[in-house]
């Protein structure tokens, strides 16, 4: 909802991460992983995991 949203972005300037941050850091860190790296996908799902955790952290009104 919108009230969770702004509640959100208020709650995040207090944090050290920010929302785009971690966006940021997932963009660069997929980025790098080369696709045929032998575990890609576990390497990738990992990051996966690493970034709702992260996103939780952040907004949690926001995740279900």
């Amino acid at each position: 909802s919108r009230r969770q949203r702004q509640m959100c972005i208020r709650d995040r300037t207090t944090m050290t991460r920010s929302l785009d941050d971690v966006v940021d850091y997932e963009l660069k860190a997929r980025l790098s992983i080369p696709s045929d790296h032998p575990h890609y996908k576990e390497v990738r799902s990992l990051l996966v995991e690493q970034v709702d955790d992260e996103l939780t952290e952040l907004c949690p009104h926001l995740i279900k």
